[in-house]
């Protein structure tokens, strides 16, 4: 990667022609990695930061899974909480992930590309060992 003499002369109030070239060049090996519609660059050894996102749908599955084992109906659910049964349908499967995704996600340490969009939209097998292979945990 090699930044821009100009940009970086504005940032550190002196001229372009003073900044080494050198200084201007930051070699590392990266990875690409897609997340939803965005396209990450991890470099190095990433910070564990939990997504709330995928924490809350996570938390509200096993809640809602729980409601629904002691009979409430999906509509009933769904009022309750203000969310289309729709939804809920589409949650409540993440109570099911392995125990090993589960604690990866509510760590922060999934890897990155595995949002609460690309869950929902797989469809995930029962079998944990499968469930891991499938996104990237194994």
């Amino acid at each position: 990667m090699e930044l821009c003499a100009e940009a970086l002369s504005k940032v550190l109030d002196i001229p372009p022609q003073d900044i080494q070239p050198s200084l201007r060049q930051i070699m590392a090996p990266f990875a690409c990695r897609r997340r939803g519609v965005e396209m990450k660059i991890i470099a190095g050894e990433r910070e564990p930061i939990p997504g709330a996102t995928l924490r809350r749908a996570l938390h509200n599955a096993h809640i809602w899974t729980d409601q629904l084992k002691t009979g409430e109906t999906l509509k009933q659910v769904a009022a309750r909480v203000g969310k289309t049964e729709s939804y809920i349908r589409r949650i409540t499967p993440l109570a099911f992930l392995s125990p090993r995704i589960q604690t990866a996600i509510m760590e922060g340490t999934q890897p990155v590309e595995l949002t609460l969009e690309s869950l929902v939209r797989t469809s995930l097998p029962l079998d944990w060992s499968v469930q891991e292979k499938l996104l990237r945990f194994a």
